[in-house]
């Protein structure tokens, strides 16, 4: 029998956060709610404070008789600025108020837990910093109708439509929930209770909520809906009305617990699933039904081809139920998964009109890209948190190996270790083509180009006039400068073990590799 189930919980909490956050580490534990009152302290520090809380909770609910041979875990989680606690909003305007507060500033967010057995005590806190984007007045009234602030601390919930206000996570995102998982793991396990794998298994037979694009007019598309209502049993349908509906539908059901959200369609749809996803539990399944499914090919996922959907090899990844998690980084604010450019690659995007595309498809793209190589490229200069400065006239940022479909553009890139692979280009014209085609052969790191590789965590483009920017193929705007940081959050992702293809996959690899092996890998 294993410790897990020698030792009985108890979680002193009432919090459906809580209760949801602990089920990820225990299968088993009893919700007691303690009669213990707050304590209030002005001249406390309130890391300390939040310690006293918890304890107190936790201690009423062990000094029971019939709870001493049990595990007893109480909460307490203060959201604060200047050193001044805020609680609950009594009204909406008190809730407007903190919000205005609380706008284009960093606030901290303590959570103390006290674990008692046996008569030993253990507490501990957690404090992660929350930075606010600027909100004004439209923003805040359109997060107040998304969200009831009315029983939650600061005014907000990370967890629900997050990505509205939050700009960025510093720190534990459970701890802002109110529970810090790894800190609680940590602990439990230090007492022999055996805790769940921290990338869990989704259960089985269970029906996936899936979002998908209706209006699909091509083969692809229309073949893809016959598989999801082939398939109708498996899931349950959601058909989205644009990509903002996507994303607001995705933020729901992570809100709601929904351990699984399914994005079936190409990347555009697939970005507005992950924006909903971004800061919670929830995971994320794919269905690639795209021309492009660059993220689909990243994570290892089956992709459509010419003769086959692969739908039924996607769905059976999904099924397997195997998470792994991904970095998730932003752009001034503006998330992103896979990869993001400024200057060159999203001047293409921004002169190519939806006409063009229609007309030519990706032949639109190379036109432009042709067009532009004769202008005069802007100057700019990346700029790392570690001091480190590169001059240039175009930067690529790749979260993970693949650009624009399967070209290995970012070779040592890892989705999983916390930075971003960057090419800085520093020449315009005939050497900026034949550094791309190096790009393109997947050799730029082996071989002589005016090209420099480096990785950062952390880091920002100067420019010497506005330039546009694109994240994950969708256009952002021009700016003359741009932030990249990571969101301090994780996307859980369902894929394979390993990348799914058999000898053809192999093969593939194999021939893909073949210029870096020429190149002296």
């Amino acid at each position: 029998m294993s410790a897990q189930h020698e030792l009985e919980i108890i979680l002193a909490s009432t919090s459906p956060r809580r209760k949801e956050l602990l089920s990820t580490l225990v299968e088993d534990f009893q919700i007691i709610p303690s009669p213990a009152e707050e304590i209030h302290c002005h001249e406390t520090p309130l890391p300390e404070l939040c310690c006293m809380n918890a304890q107190s909770k936790a201690a009423v609910i062990a000094g029971r008789a019939e709870h001493q041979d049990h595990v007893v875990i109480g909460a307490d989680t203060l959201v604060y600025i200047d050193s001044t606690p805020l609680g609950k909003p009594r009204d909406r305007a008190e809730a407007i108020a903190t919000l205005k507060k609380l706008s284009g500033r960093t606030h901290q967010v303590c959570t103390g837990v006290c674990i008692i057995h046996n008569g030993h005590i253990k507490t501990f806190h957690e404090i992660t910093e929350v930075s606010f984007k600027e909100l004004n007045d439209e923003l805040i009234a359109n997060y107040l109708e998304k969200v009831d602030v009315m029983d939650k601390a600061g005014s907000y919930a990370v967890q629900e439509h997050g990505e509205m206000i939050v700009r960025e996570v510093t720190g534990s995102y459970s701890n802002v929930v109110g529970f810090p998982l790894k800190s609680v793991r940590e602990n439990l396990v230090e007492l022999g209770i055996e805790c769940l794998p921290e990338k869990q298994r989704v259960a089985k037979n269970h029906r996936y909520p899936v979002l998908f694009n209706p209006n699909a007019r091509s083969t692809r598309g229309r073949r893809s809906l016959r598989f999801l209502m082939a398939n109708a049993t498996d899931f349950t349908l959601y058909a989205t009305r644009g990509i903002d509906d996507a994303r607001e539908l995705a933020a729901k059901f992570a809100a709601d617990g929904e351990p699984v959200v399914l994005a079936a369609g190409g990347d555009g749809t697939l970005n507005a699933v992950i924006m909903g996803l971004i800061g919670s539990n929830t995971a994320l399944g794919v269905l690639p039904t795209g021309t492009m499914n660059v993220f689909a090919r990243e994570m290892g996922i089956p992709v459509p081809s010419v003769q086959r959907s692969n739908l039924k090899r996607a769905l059976q990844v999904i099924k397997e139920g195997h998470i792994t998690e991904v970095d998730l980084f932003h752009a001034n604010g503006q998330p992103f998964v896979q990869m993001a450019g400024i200057g060159f690659d999203a001047q293409v995007i921004e002169d190519t009109t939806a006409e063009s595309k229609k007309l030519l498809g990706p032949l639109a793209y190379l036109m432009n890209a042709v067009k532009l190589l004769g202008e005069d490229p802007p100057k700019m200069k990346l700029i790392c948190s570690d001091g480190r400065e590169i001059e240039g006239v175009a930067v690529l940022a790749g979260n993970g190996e693949l650009y624009g479909g399967q070209v290995r553009l970012f070779p040592k890139a890892d989705n999983n270790d916390g930075l971003l692979d960057i090419l800085v280009f520093k020449e315009s014209g005939y050497k900026f083509v034949v550094d791309t085609l190096k790009g393109m052969a997947g050799v730029l790191d082996l071989v002589k180009s005016s090209v420099e590789y480096v990785q950062a965590a952390e880091f920002k483009v100067v420019a010497d006039r506005d330039v546009p920017i694109e994240v994950d193929g969708e256009y952002l705007g021009r700016h003359t400068e741009v932030s990249f940081s990571s969101t301090g959050s994780k996307l859980k992702v369902l894929a394979p073990k390993e990348p799914i293809g058999g000898f053809i996959k192999v093969w593939k690899d194999w021939v893909q590799n073949i210029p870096r092996k020429i190149a002296g890998e």
